[in-house]
């Protein structure tokens, strides 16, 4: 490869990032974020096992995620991103019809790394679990990563925000996959 077509690959990745990425998100300073835990995010390789980042608001999850995927946009892997409210708008549309639905969990495999971002923030709807649900399944089968944030501490709590109906059918597989198909970094204090 020349270095003129290097150069257009490297540009148009960067661009990708540009308008996937959040201004906000933009020009984190990795130095201000919390090292250990930036250094766990990063250490990430890509894989079937993915990422979830845990721990109270303003301690630096999303934007250790967003350098990570940074680094995954320049290396050429796909993203596609929601925010805690663009994902149930878009659970909430998808699951407006089955058509819709199938649809939507295939454009959701379709990325090389899905990335949600503030992942089980409030109450969940029957509607927002079976998503979380059948995303991790579909997935995880598909040896896919996941990398999602969550304020959601402990399973304990998790449980707690779902419906009756999802504690009783959904919240073992929702938390038993997880743990098996992502790695796990806490956060705590000021970022």
């Amino acid at each position: 490869m020349d270095s003129i077509t290097r150069d257009a690959i490297l540009k148009a990745r960067s661009e990708a990032f540009e308008a996937l990425c959040p201004p906000l998100y933009r020009d984190t300073d990795g130095a201000r974020l919390p090292q250990k835990q930036l250094g766990d995010v990063l250490s990430w390789t890509y894989g079937p096992k993915g990422l979830f980042l845990v721990g109270p608001a303003r301690t630096g999850k999303t934007r250790c995620a967003w350098l990570l995927l940074k680094r995954m946009m320049e290396q050429g892997r796909s993203v596609r991103a929601f925010d805690g409210v663009g994902w149930q708008l878009a659970v909430s549309r998808a699951f407006g019809s089955p058509d819709d639905t199938e649809g939507w969990f295939r454009m959701l495999v379709e990325p090389d790394i899905l990335f949600i971002d503030d992942l089980f923030k409030g109450k969940l709807t029957e509607a927002q679990e079976l998503a979380v649900h059948g995303v991790l399944e579909r997935r995880s089968s598909q040896l896919q990563p996941v990398i999602a944030t969550s304020n959601t501490m402990s399973a304990k709590d998790l449980v707690a925000r779902m419906t009756e109906a999802g504690i009783k059918d959904r919240a073992e597989a929702i938390v038993g996959r997880i743990r098996e198909f992502c790695k796990t970094v806490r956060f705590g204090g000021k970022a």
